[in-house]
């Protein structure tokens, strides 16, 4: 779940990979390296892509250096993020429910407008 250099152990994972639960990065924590995972709770500082299945939450005082991939993000106000955000979507099914193999990656583009 996680390919990472820590410099501290503020990683605590909560069940094995795959089981739905979330994982955390404790407040007053610092990790370089990549995390992906179904969910994602971040409380420390992270330098590094994050791509989650599910949710990623941001929370408060944390502080993330680079991408994120979800498919639905919350960020607390006094969170910091600097880098680029992709957003899954998920196809919804006739009976209401998506599948985990219908999601796709979705970058939304904003036109560029020029002003003299």
């Amino acid at each position: 779940m996680f390919n990472a250099k820590s410099k501290s152990d503020g990683l605590t994972e909560k069940a094995p990979s795959g089981s739905g639960s979330a994982s955390l990065i404790g407040a007053g924590t610092s990790m370089k390296g990549d995390i992906s995972g179904q969910q994602a709770d971040i409380m420390g500082t992270v330098t590094g892509t994050i791509k989650v299945k599910e949710l990623l939450q941001l929370r408060s005082n944390c502080s993330v250096n680079g991408n994120l991939q979800s498919t639905k993000l919350q960020i607390e106000p006094s969170a910091s993020f600097n880098g680029q955000c992709h957003m899954l979507t998920e196809d919804v099914k006739p009976n209401g429910k998506a599948s985990q193999e219908s999601k796709k990656e979705v970058i939304s583009q904003t036109p560029a407008i020029a002003m003299s």
